[in-house]
């Protein structure tokens, strides 16, 4: 029997290859195949599919969610992969997400470190009842619904309570800019607050609020490893002659569609000899004196975006 004869008289499958190299190959597959067809092929398929490797991120909860799909066993399954999860989105009510967690008193997710939240029409307390369950969430992004920017307060609150945060995203959802619309809170204690129980923070990014002097001179009095700032769609409050230390580590200053004036450039160009990246993209207010200040004041500076 030659070569291409004995080939022909073998049969080869999937699950005759290792363990690790099936894994891999289902690492390209996506999260809603595997809970809803791979998962189903046969025994062995079934516990590979729980494989640690496969669940270290969730893009989306809502996405492996089928509306006709017993929810029971979607449930449970849900629950056994969550404890492998490093990053998620979650993008479904903070209800139903707390209901899976607290099926089991113990479920407690000691290895998620990143989660953004989809803050629509959630109470603050199913917030904090949510992160009770996670111990050791390093990094969040709160993504909240125009119409429940009063919740926002509560929310910050909750959220100053996570003694080993590092990095908070706040993205305002909707079209309104600080200049077409009012803010329907202030929100300048929360975020004082917020900052003083992390002063270990190497990121700060905000949107849609308003940035005042108070807030700027916080951050860099109590955050000593702070790397960045950046705002979008803010309102910037800067009186002149504020006190601020010298030498902070701060590195990166971005501003998108904010209004700026001479006292923010002025004060941030003073307070901030380590710069290396200014951005003032699609700010309305840009002029020579800027530019002064910042070649006076930035000797490291190497980076320099000044888009109107």
């Amino acid at each position: 029997m030659n070569f291409e004869d004995n080939m022909a008289t073998q049969s080869y499958s999937l699950t005759s290859l290792p363990d690790e190299v099936i894994v891999k190959i289902l690492s390209f597959i996506s999260q809603y195949e595997l809970i809803y067809t791979i998962q189903h092929i046969n025994t062995d398929m079934h516990q590979l599919c729980y494989a640690p490797l496969l669940w270290k991120s969730i893009n989306s909860i809502q996405d492996l969610i089928e509306e006709e799909d017993d929810n029971t066993k979607f449930n449970m399954f849900l629950r056994t992969i969550l404890l492998y999860v490093e990053e998620i989105n979650i993008d479904i009510d903070l209800d139903l997400f707390f209901t899976i967690l607290t099926n089991d008193e113990n479920m407690i997710l000691h290895n998620l470190r990143k989660a953004e939240i989809q803050f629509v029409i959630n109470c603050p307390e199913e917030l904090e009842k949510t992160f009770l369950h996670l111990p050791n969430i390093r990094e969040i992004k709160v993504i909240f619904s125009t119409a429940y920017t009063d919740r926002l307060p509560q929310c910050i609150k909750v959220l100053s309570s996570l003694s080993k945060l590092e990095k908070l995203r706040l993205i305002r959802r909707g079209k309104s800019l600080f200049y077409q619309k009012p803010y329907l809170k202030d929100v300048t204690n929360e975020l004082y607050n917020l900052i003083v129980n992390h002063p270990g923070l190497q990121l700060f990014s905000i949107a849609g609020q308003r940035f005042f002097r108070s807030t700027f001179k916080t951050l860099l009095t109590t955050c000593k490893d702070l790397e960045c700032i950046k705002l979008y769609n803010c309102m910037l409050k800067m009186a002149d002659g504020i006190v601020v230390p010298l030498k902070t580590s701060l590195k990166s200053f971005i501003s998108i569609d904010c209004k700026i004036d001479d006292n923010l450039v002025k004060n941030l160009t003073t307070s901030c000899p380590n710069l290396k990246k200014i951005s003032f993209d699609q700010c309305q207010t840009i002029n020579d004196r800027y530019l002064q200040l910042i070649g006076d004041n930035c000797p490291l500076l190497k980076d320099l975006n000044l888009n109107q």
